[in-house]
């Protein structure tokens, strides 16, 4: 992430989402949808400005992030933040439980991405402020984020143990993605900036950002392991900010913002695909699968986490295409070792009639790709659900299932497929107070 979009984003971090049992009808080409808000949230203690993901535990349960919310104090104006979970009652309407409140220090503050579960209940996040490592945020000192845990208590309180806090040296700082898991417990994320680098269009001395593993230890502290420092030199990446995905042979995936092949459009390059594969009695191997913006109707500055497909073929959204609106694109890898292919499935031609700024992917049972923009979409141009189908000749069509217009949400920002074949999503504004929303969506 650029240092000047998180500057805006710390001031306003609502530009990315009480029960309220009301369902809301969008009709578009492909037929009926409905969308069910399940909760708006309200500003003060409970929260305010969701982002990026949701998780689902076993009960149906949904848990999330604000990054503003809770009281406020010196440290955060609007407050600092909550974790929050939503229980579905028996009426059918859902309560929201605040489990841990941000005090803006060193327990951390402004988590702009969701929570992880694991089998025992206990969640893992990350907080873009707070900790003890001193970082710059438009030219203000401010600390470089940590990595946390919340562990539930049988009398239904949680306790939060920060698991690592950043010190903006080669771990690198301001955590903005959250944490994935691999089988054994260990966390691995992305620092969107700081590290060892002096990076390309940064301020002298600032990093590009850092890729680092958690590893838990049997006397508790956790112990982090920097896997690779991006420099944004020789195509390689910088500015990392959406989250990890593993695939099905346990490699792990990421984009940088920054980085890669430099053009007209972008100078430092319009971003790259990373990949980590595990060594042989134990470390990783890092290496740049594929570099955005390589002509102007490229996909460029990827910007959602990435998703594959059964045989391994990866999707994800961006910036730039043909209209410069964004694009969903597909890479497939070749042999071992080999080139990656793009094929771009949809460029977005923003307005009333399309979607702009598309961000997060979901595979249904049938192979359809939905997720959602940012903005356009009708006449208010909050953004939209889309779904993308593959016809037999391989073409993909798109249509809008749903529209966001203020009342029903603003700027979706999450998106997640349950179980039962419902997706669920949040919006990071919009509401009766304009606080965000967390909604229900079934084509």
């Amino acid at each position: 992430m650029k240092t000047e979009s998180k500057t805006t984003y710390l001031a306003n971090p609502g530009r990315v989402a009480c029960a309220i049992a009301v369902v809301i009808l969008s009709v578009t080409a492909s037929g009926w949808a409905s969308e069910r808000i399940l909760y708006t949230f309200r500003g003060g203690n409970g929260g305010q400005y969701p982002q990026r993901s949701l998780v689902m535990d076993a009960s149906g349960n949904l848990y999330g992030a604000t990054t503003d919310g809770g009281p406020k104090g010196p440290n955060c104006p609007t407050g600092c933040g909550v974790v929050f979970e939503l229980t579905k009652n028996s009426d059918g309407a859902w309560s929201e439980t605040v489990l841990y409140t941000f005090q803006g220090g060193r327990d951390g503050s402004h988590p702009f991405a969701g929570v992880i579960i694991d089998a025992n209940g206990n969640l893992y996040g990350t907080t873009y402020d707070g900790g003890g490592g001193e970082c710059v945020i438009g030219g203000t000192n401010a600390h470089c984020g940590i990595v946390f845990e919340l562990s539930p208590s049988s009398g239904g309180s949680w306790t939060e143990t920060i698991l690592y806090k950043f010190t903006g040296q080669n771990d690198g700082g301001f955590p903005v993605a959250g944490v994935i898991s691999d089988s054994v417990g260990n966390l691995y994320g992305i620092s969107a900036e700081w590290g060892v680098s002096n990076c390309p269009g940064y301020n002298p001395g600032q990093g590009c950002g850092a890729l680092w593993e958690l590893t838990p230890t049997l006397s508790g502290p956790w112990t982090e392991t920097t896997l690779h420092d991006f420099t944004g030199l020789d195509g390689d990446g910088s500015a990392p900010s959406q989250p990890l995905a593993f695939d099905r042979q346990g490699n792990i995936y990421g984009t940088t913002d920054t980085g890669g092949i430099s053009n007209n459009a972008c100078p430092n390059g319009c971003g790259t695909l990373f990949e980590l594969t595990p060594v042989a009695g134990g470390g990783w191997n890092y290496s740049v699968s594929y570099s955005f913006g390589k002509t102007i109707t490229d996909a460029e500055v990827p910007d959602s986490p990435v998703i594959f497909d059964a045989l391994g073929n990866l999707y994800g959204c961006s910036e730039g295409g043909t209209y410069g609106y964004g694009t969903v694109f597909e890479l497939t890898p070749g042999t071992a070792g080999g080139t990656w292919t793009e094929s771009i499935l949809y460029n977005f031609q923003g307005g009333t009639a399309d979607g702009a700024g598309p961000d997060t992917l979901v595979f249904d049972s049938a192979g359809h790709l939905y997720g959602t923009t940012a903005s356009g979409g009708g006449s208010a141009g909050y953004g939209t659900v889309f779904e993308l189908t593959r016809s037999s000749s391989g073409a993909w069509t798109e249509t809008l299932p749903l529209l966001f217009d203020g009342k029903n949400g603003e700027y979706p920002d999450a998106f997640v497929r349950a179980p039962r074949g419902e997706f669920f999503g949040l919006t990071s504004e919009g509401g009766k107070t304009n606080d965000g929303v967390v909604f229900e969506f079934r084509p």
